[in-house]
């Protein structure tokens, strides 16, 4: 099917389970996988050292005109994925932080100029403030993506006043949801 098809995630996400339930499974089974993840194409794994190359081999193989999957090894203890940066800590255990392609714009929605109801260009802020909450695994790195949020959104001609009285409801709240339409309204 054609990328932006309705069909297109559903059959790949089917087409994946399937590699899954062949080759995964079975190196879940006898630990040669430790942990596995995935997020559409996107696939997270611990595997033991000496069984990368079988592996990646028996995915590959799984059906060679169609699936290709590569290797993106940690490089300095950090390995990017979807929204995170995955690194190893000082004592050895794996944490995660908020992370931006280095590519990534700067450019949201701006709150003065943008043709957009103010409710939503709310919603964008309260929603990536959620994303630094669910970004990071220790207390320093949601505050680091908190003052990232905080520049970003100030470039984006938001008043600092909404961003910062935003965190702190949210904080306060210990980020639980309301679940409710007040959450996107000033």
């Amino acid at each position: 099917t054609s990328m932006g098809s309705k069909l297109s995630p559903v059959l790949a996400n089917i087409y994946c389970f399937l590699m899954e339930k062949s080759v995964i499974q079975k190196h879940l089974d006898n630990s040669n996988i430790v942990a596995y993840t995935r997020y559409v194409d996107d696939c997270w794994l611990v595997y033991k050292n000496d069984k990368k190359e079988e592996i990646l081999n028996e995915i590959n193989n799984f059906d060679k005109g169609y699936l290709h999957f590569t290797i993106e090894p940690m490089v300095n203890n950090e390995l990017p994925f979807l929204d995170t940066l995955i690194y190893e800590d000082l004592d050895q255990k794996l944490q995660i932080r908020k992370y931006r392609k280095p590519t990534n714009s700067d450019v949201i929605c701006n709150f003065k100029n943008a043709v957009t109801p103010k409710k939503y260009k709310m919603s964008v802020l309260v929603g990536e403030i959620f994303r630094c909450y669910y970004t990071t695994s220790t207390e320093e790195n949601l505050e680091n993506a908190l003052k990232e949020l905080e520049i970003q959104f100030i470039r984006n001609e938001y008043p600092k006043s909404v961003i910062k009285e935003k965190i702190s409801e949210i904080k306060a709240r210990h980020f639980q949801s309301r679940n409710n339409k007040l959450e996107y309204e000033y």
